[in-house]
């Protein structure tokens, strides 16, 4: 059975809830905090517990693994096909005294503005490597279903 057609009943377009959910959590921390600075897991937990009440599929994800101290979220829904989605409302931190952007610059932009992103695994690798040229070619499905996974190995 398919995960998502299970929790997304309707079959809506789920975007516009989540643009709520993102706006909401930026005006939050811009209230106390007047910045996204040092915030990532702060927001990418508070967004994850609210989509959740929503039943949007999400993950945080943690870029340790590469070497950069940030975290974001996965999401996904059902709505003619299956929408995937960055969630980084905290990006502009790592854009602070960079002058300019010559590659990924639409990347860039969308999220530094918006917060989101739509994504495929190209896109998503394309985000990747702007924290860390050298990582290699990764699938969403890697990060956006690891929690899900059952490590056989362990239980005896």
């Amino acid at each position: 059975m398919d995960y998502n057609k299970l929790i997304n009943i309707k079959n809506a377009d789920r975007l516009p809830e989540i643009i709520n959910v993102i706006n909401k959590e930026k005006e939050a921390v811009e209230n106390v905090n007047g910045s996204f600075n040092a915030l990532c897991k702060y927001m990418a937990n508070n967004i994850k517990v609210e989509l959740n009440k929503l039943r949007i599929r999400s993950a945080i994800v943690d870029l340790n693994s590469i070497g950069i101290d940030h975290v974001f979220l996965l999401a996904e829904y059902e709505n003619e096909g299956l929408k995937r989605l960055i969630i980084d409302p905290t990006f502009s931190q790592f854009t602070i005294g960079k002058k300019t952007f010559n590659e990924n610059k639409e990347i860039i932009e969308k999220l530094i503005y918006d917060g989101y992103l739509f994504i495929d695994n190209d896109i998503f690798n394309k985000y990747l490597q702007i924290f860390n040229k050298s990582v290699p070619y990764k699938l969403i499905d890697e990060y956006m279903y690891e929690d899900l996974r059952i490590d056989h190995s362990k239980s005896k």
